[in-house]
């Protein structure tokens, strides 16, 4: 993990400390998760799993096991609007996960749809580091 981290920056890559878990998540019956994690505490301000369907909301998120949400064509897109909606009035922060080299799930109109609806909510869209500056310092 340290040498990936050190050959994106070599390469240019700025805010490579956020990690994304491969496959996202671990089986419980092995504490693959402890692990893990306790791995990313090492050499990054947080982490991310894989698409739990929830928001965050700090302290309650686990710094190193942030949620994030499937934006994906199989989805009911209304359903997925009522979950925003949610979201926005608890004032939790969404990461998005999509998957846009998947043609069986990834849909530029679905997706188009999506944005444009959380911009009708004067939702402000941000970088995974510009939303850390905002609720990071909320996560221990």
């Amino acid at each position: 993990m340290e040498d990936a981290q050190y050959r994106l920056r070599r390469e240019g890559f700025k805010d490579c400390d956020f990690l994304i878990y491969p496959y996202g998540a671990f089986p419980e019956e092995r504490n693959i998760k402890k692990q893990i994690t306790e791995l990313a505490v090492k050499g990054h301000r947080a982490a991310v799993n894989s698409s739990t369907g929830k928001a965050n909301y700090p302290p309650r998120t686990e710094r190193y096991y942030l949620n994030r949400i499937l934006i994906s064509k199989n989805k009911n897109i209304d359903e997925l609007k009522k979950v925003i909606d949610k979201e926005i009035a608890l004032k939790g922060w969404i990461i998005f996960l999509t998957h846009s080299n998947n043609a069986n799930e990834f849909s530029v109109d679905y997706t188009e749809e999506i944005v444009k609806y959380i911009l009708s909510k004067n939702v402000e869209f941000m970088t995974l580091a510009e939303a850390w500056k905002h609720k990071g310092v909320l996560y221990k």
